[in-house]
């Protein structure tokens, strides 16, 4: 969701926001 839009509007931050997440879910999965 925020990878698809990054580059429209707000890159750096949905990049951060998305980074964030994925990293949550890899926690969650180990």
């Amino acid at each position: 969701k925020y990878l698809s839009r990054a580059p429209l509007k707000n890159g750096h931050e949905d990049l951060a926001k998305a980074k964030f997440y994925v990293d949550r879910v890899f926690d969650l999965w180990e």
